[in-house]
């Protein structure tokens, strides 16, 4: 069982929290003036040296949260002449891919850079050589991905004799069996923080997503931690809007290609395995779309330039495993989509968190084949079940079908009552499929033509909807008996 859990935290401005003036500075320089809550509610428990777990939604600022306190800590015992071994890393930062630990050395050169600590950013894909200088040469704050630094420690560097505090991001994924051995290994290379003392090494573990079988090995790293969980443990944020698209696999590329073409702003588009990602960037390429691909297969370089160009906007679409699930903070990602439903509900959490930041809105998109349907209500179920949000939120056409001319003043509804559900279909359009998708096998047409995600067709509906109401979910209504003029019901 997990301990108790502070569950609600208020905003705080920095200028209150005491920061160390270098410190504040960093802060300051970044634009940022107040603390969110999951920074606010760790800083006091952080500060005053207790082992931690801590989990908040996705986009609330949790690699604040865990950098400002330990490089406060850090400071202030240099200030107040605490002797330290220059040559010794102080604190030590794990994190699963290259992109993340790159996005959490880049955070921390901004906050640290009136202070003179220094820092090195460890991972795989680039030469060895230049990493073992700098960590042999002697840097305060260590980022690194398990396997390049466990090749390190191989060698013979660095020594993390003196380390105070050990940091892992994207905890639940750091623990996952794929990591935990590596994890471990390192683990045992570093002080212990000895029993009833304060002394030793603190352990700070922080996830969106605290998963049942990661308690086991969380209980091997930290001692008596306290536990901090803001909003709902294993949701999404409350600002993205869900939606699913239900269609053939065969369909989803040329779907996506119409969808991306009538679409502004960055997608940020994930696909389950290295060659359908690269297989996708190069149709949406053909297509005549700006889309880059990024997987752990390509160079670091390819990364580098996959992810920069698609923050810079170089790139409208980031076609992407998993390895840009987690961590990715890039401003503005308007949608994310699933083009093919990820394996679990916490790798949809952590791939859909990549928008609706700090307190945004934004949307995600789940294409799914009819044989993936069940894997997509498996995802939450407060998500896809029960609602209308298997409804095609983001495209539905409806709107602009009721406008169209062949359509005239009167509009006409068909209602095929059938046992259990209640279609509704528009006549005279070209397109007669979105309306369809949205009523589909729905018991009560009523609740589902309110539902908000609709609501812009109910204005253009209007009185329908209280025929539908009255007559549509017992099934005694005849196709041809419903007709709607700009007055109201014929």
């Amino acid at each position: 069982m997990l301990p108790a859990a502070v569950v609600e935290a208020e905003s705080i401005p920095f200028d209150k929290m005491g920061l160390h003036p270098e410190l504040a500075m960093g802060v300051s320089d970044r634009g940022f003036t107040a603390a969110t809550p999951i920074q606010a509610a760790v800083f006091p428990i952080v500060s005053g040296g207790r082992d931690l777990i801590a989990s908040a939604e996705t986009g609330s600022g949790k690699t604040g949260a865990f950098l400002l306190p330990v490089l406060d800590q850090l400071l202030k015992r240099r200030s107040a002449g605490a002797a330290t071994d220059q040559r010794s890393t102080s604190i030590l930062v794990l994190a699963p891919t290259r992109e993340l630990v790159v996005q959490i050395e880049d955070d921390l050169q901004g906050f640290v850079y009136h202070t003179g600590l220094t820092s090195a950013a460890v991972f795989g894909g680039t030469p060895i050589g230049p990493q073992a200088q700098a960590l042999s040469a002697g840097v305060d704050v260590v980022v690194a991905t398990p396997g390049r630094l466990l090749d390190h420690l191989r060698g013979g560097i660095p020594g993390f004799n003196r380390l105070d505090t050990l940091i892992l991001d994207e905890a639940d994924r750091m623990l996952d069996m794929g990591f935990w051995p590596d994890v471990r290994k390192i683990v045992s290379n570093l002080p212990e923080r000895r029993k009833g003392e304060g002394a030793g090494r603190q352990t700070l573990l922080f996830s969106a997503t605290i998963p049942d079988f990661v308690l086991r090995p969380l209980k091997e790293l930290a001692h008596d931690p306290a536990y901090v969980q803001l909003g709902r443990r294993g949701a999404p944020a409350d600002g993205i809007s869900h939606a699913v698209e239900q269609m053939p696999s065969s369909k989803k590329t040329s779907w996506l290609t119409r969808f991306l073409g009538k679409t502004s702003g960055s997608v940020l588009v994930f696909v389950n395995t290295k060659r359908g990602t690269e297989r996708l960037a190069r149709a949406l390429s053909s297509a005549g779309i700006k889309a880059t691909a990024l997987h752990a297969d390509r160079t670091q370089s390819l990364r580098l330039a996959a992810v920069g160009g698609f923050r810079s906007g170089r790139y409208q679409v980031l076609v992407a495993t998993d390895v840009a699930a987690r961590g990715l903070d890039i401003d503005g990602i308007k949608y994310v989509v699933n083009f093919e439903v990820p394996p679990n509900r916490d790798t949809y959490i952590h791939r859909v968190g990549r928008t609706a930041r700090l307190d945004a809105t934004g949307s995600a998109l789940t294409l799914a084949a009819p044989d993936e349907l069940v894997a997509v209500k498996a995802l939450h179920p407060n998500l896809f079940s029960g609602d209308l949000r298997e409804t095609n939120a983001a495209k539905i056409e409806a709107a602009k079908a009721l406008q169209h001319p062949n359509l005239n003043p009167i509009r006409a509804f068909h209602l095929d009552v059938a046992p259990g559900e209640a279609p509704l279909v528009i006549s005279n359009l070209v397109d007669k499929t979105p309306l369809r998708q949205v009523i589909h096998q729905r018991r009560d047409v009523a609740t589902a033509l309110t539902h908000p995600e609709i609501r812009y067709v109910l204005d253009e509906v209007g009185k329908a909807v209280g025929v539908i109401h009255q007559h549509g979910v017992h099934g005694n209504l005849k196709p041809e008996n419903i007709f709607v003029n700009e007055e109201g019901l014929l």
